[in-house]
């Protein structure tokens, strides 16, 4: 089972290049495998959360656990170093609000991969966690000094 998810996630890493620049698509056709693929996230700070690249939002309702993984490539020339993230907020009051609101960024998941100088590809180690909320927003960050192209995976399980 572990093989297939990482083919999956690897065959839709790659796909996205072969189309055309600036296409972002949510991935479907699977049952329990959801995610987004083509996002450019420019240079921002985790602290900076009035400017966190959106991504989506992750419907877990039904769902006992989340796997999630981050992959991409850089785009341009830079020292790059820096950290990719993504956290998943649940999409639910109090948390909607201290996000839009107060600009706190409650995060009840994350991930994140580091990105070193010269690196041209990037994929985070899978991360489990438990769901608690029946939908997540997903929003991204970049503390490298150059633009990249991430694809985001959810696995969602119910054991």
């Amino acid at each position: 089972m572990r093989k297939i998810i990482i083919f999956v996630c690897l065959f839709c890493l790659f796909v996205p290049w072969l189309q055309a620049d600036n296409q972002r698509e949510q991935i479907t056709g699977f049952a329990s495998l959801v995610g987004f693929r083509g996002i450019v996230v420019t240079p921002v700070g985790r602290e900076q959360t009035n400017l966190l690249i959106e991504g989506g939002t992750i419907e877990t309702d039904g769902f006992t656990g989340l796997v999630i993984n981050i992959a991409g490539q850089v785009e341009g020339a830079g020292t790059n170093k820096g950290v990719i993230g993504a956290v998943l907020i649940p999409d639910q009051s109090p948390y909607d609000y201290a996000f839009k609101t107060l600009g706190l960024l409650p995060a009840i998941m994350e991930i994140t991969v580091p990105l070193e100088s010269g690196q041209q590809y990037f994929i985070s180690k899978q991360a489990r966690f438990d769901v608690g909320f029946p939908r997540y927003r997903v929003f991204f960050y970049n503390t490298s000094d150059i633009t990249v192209r991430l694809s985001f995976f959810a696995y969602r399980t119910k054991a």
